[in-house]
């Protein structure tokens, strides 16, 4: 995935079989669950970090016929998920801490892993998640979407360049935010937006095209008449007289149906740009 916003990434392994983890038995199905919930934190004025946690299932489990048959993530604060993927020996999560010059940020994320006989078969994939939305700031701007699925993974793409340059999953109920950098006046983007399954198999994308363009809006300090009232004829020094103010606003692009901009993924950061 390309780094257009250029992340400044200090790479930390975190196996959690050191972390907070508890094995449940389970009284149903005859499976039992992992669970591990992890606090992470950063101060004011630290640099973002990327963690990444690894759940190896233990050989004496697979000599049992035993394997990992479904998981379910849960981050909240400033935390997003960058990739995940889920196989039968194997779960591996990484998780992104978005830093703030300004304040403290941190977050939880919150594992629990279901392991079960090998032979269970598979969840059925989802449909691509319904009634897209992006709204609020343009250059940094909130996604929105129908999902049942245990996490929702948006990814924008730009158009020009024909190139992932965000992507992240949450577990807000179909919610997110571009939490890292921001976009451009004048670029044209492509939102995907794709739900994950219990075994972190990631559907088919449903698809939003837009723009970031430059709109004259009233200046709301002399609300356009180029100066303020009583002003004795001086220039409003907002609008410096011209009576509007441009400003960047979303503008939403009819979607042609074309091939997919990347390659097809199993999770955040799966697949290959063109």
């Amino acid at each position: 995935m390309s780094g257009r916003f250029g992340w400044s990434v200090l790479l930390v392994f975190v196996l959690v079989w050191g972390s907070v983890v508890v094995t449940v038995p389970a009284t149903v199905f005859g499976m039992e669950v992992v669970a591990s919930q992890t606090r992470l934190d950063l101060p004011a004025g630290a640099r973002s970090r990327t963690f990444e946690f690894v759940f190896p299932l233990p050989e004496e489990e697979l000599g049992r016929g035993t394997a990992w048959i479904a998981r379910d993530i849960q981050v909240d604060g400033d935390l997003g998920i960058v990739e995940e993927c889920l196989s039968r020996t194997m779960y591996y999560a990484m998780v992104r801490l978005v830093a703030s010059r300004d304040r403290p940020t941190g977050g939880t994320v919150s594992f629990r892993l279901s392991r079960g006989p090998a032979g269970s078969p598979l969840p059925q994939p989802l449909p691509p998640p319904a009634g897209v939305e992006v709204f609020g700031d343009p250059l940094q701007p909130g996604f929105a979407c129908r999902a049942e699925g245990t996490s929702t993974l948006f990814r924008v793409f730009d158009r020009w360049a024909d190139d992932a340059i965000w992507s992240r999953a949450f577990t807000d109920g179909g919610r997110g935010r571009l939490d890292e950098g921001r976009l451009r006046v004048g670029e044209k983007y492509l939102l995907e937006v794709r739900q994950a399954n219990t075994y972190a198999r990631y559907s088919e994308p449903a698809r939003v095209r837009f723009r970031i363009d430059k709109v004259k809006r009233p200046c709301p300090a002399c609300h356009g008449a180029g100066q303020p009232p009583a002003a004795g004829g001086s220039p409003c020094p907002r609008c410096r007289g011209k009576g509007w103010l441009a400003s960047p606003a979303l503008v939403f692009e009819p979607f042609r149906e074309a091939a997919s901009p990347e390659g097809e993924s199993d999770g955040p950061g799966r697949g290959s740009t063109r």
